[in-house]
């Protein structure tokens, strides 16, 4: 509380520099913004994982109530935000019409079901049998089906929000055909054992059917000051697990963070000590395998975690009939006492961290932040000062070559704004940065495709399905799907290196086309703070034809022939050249996009910085009272120097 009390009265006595200074209405207002981001104190946990593996069982041990509905079913997947601390009415937010259509026509492509519209989708979904179907698609066509069935309620809601009551939310939650149009829900909860400002968030499950969740998946990724990912004491990691935890690695070594915590939930399930410790190694391998350097593994019991916080309460029968089944006892033996089954839980050495353990790093981060806009802002104060130092001497005995220098440095911007050479000679040293992050982007793909094939056609999808035309075509839009996620994942974290490469390369064209500025000038220019914003790839972007695959299922014969006699082994061969020439196409597609989005970008910027610069140089020769100018470059120096003394900074010579 002592540096955050520091910190403000520095803010405040920054505000004090400024008030009333000619000209000082720029710095102010960046003054006030930076002191807004400063006092910004949202934490924000994401919760990730498979639909089976506990996350909403989770999230009410680590709240000590049952919030939310605990549901396995994968179809109705939505945003649920915990927002601890807050006062106020639960918020409902249905999804949009076009969100609706986004996921139908989704699960659509997934079962071969053609449709033009929302309403011809359903209508045709609704005559479907599941037991045509194999496993995977069957839960598409279950998805299709509840929205058949709720739309008649739902379609004048669509795109609108209302409140709740936390028993209307569990009601509403509980019945598939409704909880499926529901886009996002935000839960005020005043008693929850986190403090204000803590926000956790229930994701859609990993492994959810519907394409628009990845995005979702990565703005929290990016977005969170810490994720927990959920996994199942008895399950292996699936592809979807292994795909996020991928990207997230990816994220994070670009990010330069670790906020990754990992759960291990239903270790009451372990048969003893060894077995459990046994599974923790094997998931921390498996971490370091996908590029997670070093993971934080927690193995808990929710659903004991969640019994010994209500039985602390009162007696319920309910809840000691769950410990009792988490923890093997008999209808005769003692229960222990809700402290001990706390323990015994293993979550409190996870809620701990998740309170703590990271305020550390958002302080200095929050601190470091503060410092780099105040060290940007002593730059244009310096900036200010030359400025009226150079208006002096325009006036006096130098200002010959003074305005020789000013129309020196105005040709000089004018070419760069009309060839603009020097951004030409970034952009060079831009391709050849990204032609090799490009190159092994398909190459990393490449290496993984084996894999992903034989995971599509794998045996037990011919013995559900009694089809077997049905169970490759299946196969075949499994395999473009996860290929599509590869491509997806892969471009996400090019776009986010390509962000910081162009920031990059934008400073050192900035500071190239400045030094080329006569010498007395240099110190007047203000160096813009530069932020490049890259567009978003989204999950619809991404594109990959699955009938290539179905010119190949020739290959397969019959399961013995296909899994035993090198079927198989001869599809893959024959197809990977083929769909990793179209991963390659694709992949060039959208990181040309992307490049061509941040060179258009680097561009205006470049004239924005040009025009500014000019204006500048057209204000040195202006004419004005030499008495007002020296006041107020007297005024500007004692900002300067008291500026430097506030934020330990040094002055510029």
């Amino acid at each position: 509380m002592g540096v955050e009390h520091t910190i403000q009265d520095k803010i405040a006595a920054a505000q004090n520099l400024l008030a009333d200074l000619p000209h000082g209405q720029p710095f102010q207002e960046s003054l006030v913004l930076a002191k807004e981001r400063f006092q910004n104190r949202q934490v924000m946990v994401a919760v990730f994982g498979a639909f089976s593996a506990g996350k909403s069982s989770l999230l009410n041990a680590l709240l000590e109530q049952p919030v939310l509905t605990v549901s396995p079913n994968p179809t109705t997947a939505t945003v649920t935000k915990i927002l601890a601390g807050r006062q106020g009415e639960l918020w409902i937010e249905a999804k949009s019409k076009d969100e609706v259509w986004q996921d139908v026509s989704d699960a659509c492509r997934r079962i071969q079901l053609e449709a033009d519209s929302l309403e011809a989708a359903l209508a045709k979904a609704e005559s479907l049998q599941p037991a045509q179907y194999g496993k995977t698609a069957r839960t598409s066509l279950s998805y299709l089906k509840a929205v058949s069935k709720g739309y008649p309620v739902m379609r004048h809601r669509l795109g609108q929000s209302w409140n709740a009551t936390l028993d209307e939310l569990r009601s509403f939650t509980a019945d598939e055909s409704l909880a499926c149009y529901v886009r996002e829900v935000q839960v005020p909860l005043a008693n929850a054992p986190f403090a204000e400002g803590f926000v956790l968030v229930d994701t859609p499950g990993v492994d959810s059917i519907h394409r628009r969740h990845t995005n979702v998946a990565f703005n929290y990724m990016r977005q969170a000051d810490a994720i927990v990912f959920v996994l199942y004491y008895t399950h292996a990691f699936s592809r979807a697990d292994k795909n996020f935890l991928q990207q997230l690695a990816d994220v994070q070594n670009v990010m330069g963070q670790n906020k990754l915590y990992v759960v291990v939930n239903a270790v009451d399930l372990a048969v003893n000590e060894e077995e459990r410790h046994a599974v923790e190694q094997r998931v921390r391998d498996e971490l370091r395998s996908l590029g997670i350097v070093e993971p934080r593994i927690y193995g808990v019991s929710s659903q004991l975690a969640l019994a010994a916080k209500q039985l602390k309460i009162k007696t319920d029968p309910k809840f000691e009939q769950m410990a009792r089944v988490r923890l093997q006892l008999g209808p005769e033996e003692p229960l222990p006492v809700p402290d001990e089954i706390w323990n015994i839980s293993g979550l409190e050495a996870l809620q701990k961290d998740l309170m703590t353990a990271n305020d550390d790093v958002r302080e200095r981060l929050r601190v470091e932040t503060l410092q780099r806009e105040m060290t940007h802002l002593m730059n244009q104060i310096e900036a200010e000062v030359t400025r009226l130092g150079l208006l002096q001497r325009a006036r006096a005995e130098e200002r010959e070559r003074f305005v020789a220098d000013v129309e020196t440095a105005h040709r000089l911007l004018q070419e760069e704004k009309e060839n603009g050479a020097v951004l030409r000679n970034v952009q060079v040293q831009l391709q050849s940065d990204c032609q090799e992050l490009i190159f092994h982007i398909g190459e990393r793909i490449r290496l993984r495709f084996s894999n992903l094939f034989r995971e599509a056609f794998y045996p037990g999808r011919f013995v559900q399905s009694k089809e077997t035309k049905m169970a490759l075509q299946e196969a075949a839009v499994e395999l473009a799907g996860q290929l599509e996620t590869q491509i997806l994942v892969e471009t996400r974290t090019f776009s986010l290196r390509l962000q910081k490469i162009g920031q990059e390369l934008l400073e050192q064209a900035a500071d190239a086309l400045c030094a080329r500025l006569p010498q007395m000038l240099r110190a007047a220019i203000n160096i813009p703070d530069i932020q490049i914003q890259l567009p978003e790839v989204q999950a619809e972007d991404v594109h990959m034809n699955h009938q290539p695959l179905l010119q190949s299922l020739h290959y397969f014969r019959s399961a013995r022939q296909f899994f035993e006699e090198g079927g198989q082994r001869d599809m893959l061969e024959a197809v990977e050249p083929l769909q990793m020439g179209e991963v390659k196409s694709e992949i060039s597609r959208l990181t040309t996009q992307l490049l061509e989005h941040l060179q258009q970008q680097w561009a205006e910027m470049e004239q924005e910085w040009i025009e500014a610069w000019m204006l500048q140089l057209r204000q040195f020769t202006e004419q004005g009272r030499a008495e007002e100018i020296a006041e107020n470059q007297s005024r500007w120096q004692f900002v300067a120097e008291e500026w430097a003394k506030l934020w330990g900074l040094s002055r510029a010579q």
